[in-house]
């Protein structure tokens, strides 16, 4: 099996004061990619438990239902500045595109690590514009997803011990002439009916390319969530569909392993 590890690999930067010298990271992260652990036991990473600049500013945490889509600045950004505290009890939350209430992850019946994730997956954002195309894990912001979710789980007094999520990756080709209005509608309820069974903690899209390419990816949190949630009549109509409207469509799937303390994490085929 393939492994592929996602670890924080900070840039700093030497700074000096009257009294004392410090790091101060002039990156929020960057990626080393290691093909197996005998590669990993060669190096020596920095550790992620060390806060970025950001963050410092402001110990609590937003309330996600508070982040507008809308509002200016980054994501992270609004997230920081935010002065609402963290709340782990929230009923609801929206976790996709879709802003209507049908398609919005209903908490109340998940554990701590898979609430604490769903909340910091509404950090991620793509940082490339490439990203139809380009590799799955450089082309989203995940040292943020994953800072969030350590500065969460500290803020909830949370102990995160090793956890396994389920990872879908779509990548699409759309025909020239398809109908986006009709694929818009059987995605949006093909996502509710996802919603609706439960345990997908993220769907995101992006928009196609040039060439009509584009990424999708769902996170679950199993993969029998994931097979229960794809078999509802709107996903049935939406595989049928699929013939008409996409010249090609490929999907893999893989397990996201989160580890102790949510310090280092891989994603695995």
């Amino acid at each position: 099996m393939e492994t592929t590890y996602g670890r924080h690999v900070q840039s700093p930067t030497l700074l000096h004061s009257p009294s004392k010298a410090f790091l101060r990271f002039t990156e929020l992260g960057g990626f080393q990619f290691l093909s197996n652990k005998e590669d990993m036991a060669s190096t020596i990473f920095i550790n992620t438990e060390i806060i970025p600049p950001l963050a410092d500013r402001h110990p609590n945490l937003p309330n996600p239902k508070g982040i507008s889509a809308k509002s200016g600045g980054t994501r992270l950004e609004r997230g920081l500045s935010d002065l609402k505290s963290f709340q782990i009890d929230e009923d609801h939350l929206q976790a996709s595109p879709y802003a209507d209430y049908q398609n919005f992850l209903d908490l109340r019946g998940l554990s701590t690590p898979n609430r604490l994730l769903a909340l910091a997956l509404t950090f991620l954002e793509p940082i490339r514009s490439d990203y139809a195309t380009a590799p799955y894990l450089e082309s989203f912001n995940w040292h943020i997803v994953f800072h969030m979710l350590r500065q969460m789980r500290r803020d909830a007094n949370f102990e995160w011990q090793e956890q396994e999520f389920y990872v879908v990756i779509f990548r699409s080709k759309l025909k020239q002439d398809v109908d986006r209005k009709r694929l818009g509608e059987l995605d949006q309820h093909s996502h509710a009916e996802a919603c609706a069974s439960g345990g997908l903690l993220k769907y995101w899209f992006g928009k196609t390319d040039g060439r009509n390419r584009n990424l999708a990816t769902c996170i679950w949190r199993n993969r029998e969530d994931a097979r229960i949630g794809g078999r509802g009549p709107w996903h049935a109509q939406a595989r049928q569909a699929a013939k008409e409207m996409y010249e090609s469509i490929d999907f893999s799937m893989h397990k996201l392993v989160v580890e102790d303390g949510a310090i280092n994490w891989r994603l695995d085929d």
